[in-house]
């Protein structure tokens, strides 16, 4: 999905402190129209991750679907963009 159909910025930037945990919330929605008298929707979330990003790091938190029925977020350091690499990062979930 991009930012045309969700109307969300398909890119956030966040500058956060170095050595102190970061936690990301995403989640999404989605519809749409399979014949002209029916509409399917959903969502997927929230996903919740935590990681503590290293000082003179860039890190890059990916959201994508997995067809209509999930979805995944992943954390990378993006720091050589030739060589990005996975960050471990804590799954959370919502009380």
């Amino acid at each position: 999905m991009t930012s045309k159909f969700n109307k969300v910025p398909t890119q956030l930037e966040s500058a956060v402190p170095a050595k102190t945990p970061v936690h990301v919330r995403s989640y999404g929605q989605w519809s749409g129209v399979v014949t002209k008298d029916t509409v399917t929707n959903g969502s997927c979330g929230p996903l919740i991750l935590t990681f503590t990003p290293e000082e003179s790091r860039t890190y890059q938190v990916d959201f994508g679907w997995n067809g209509t029925a999930s979805c995944s977020s992943n954390v990378f350091d993006i720091t050589d963009a030739g060589n990005r690499k996975s960050v471990p990062a804590e799954r959370g979930y919502c009380p």
